[in-house]
């Protein structure tokens, strides 16, 4: 039974639409971020962020923003 769940689910995989992430514009991603727009051009220019370029617009998928936060994140000692 095993064997048939898991063609299942590969065949579901299979025909799943391809996901898009969310994306968002310079602005907001600062303001996501809470710093200023210059301090997110340095993280650019620093590749301390990913980022997608399309001409001289700067677009963020959002779970690379949540990943950053994450990464600085500073748990609260008990």
């Amino acid at each position: 039974m095993t064997d048939t769940a898991s063609i299942i689910a590969e065949i579901v995989q299979y025909l799943r639409p391809p996901t898009v992430e969310t994306i968002v514009p310079f602005a907001e991603a600062a303001r996501m971020l809470h710093v200023k727009p210059i301090t997110l051009r340095r993280m650019i220019y620093g590749n301390k962020i990913g980022y997608v370029q399309d001409g001289k617009s700067y677009f963020f998928k959002v779970s690379d923003l949540n990943d950053y936060i994450n990464a600085h994140y500073t748990p609260a000692q008990p």
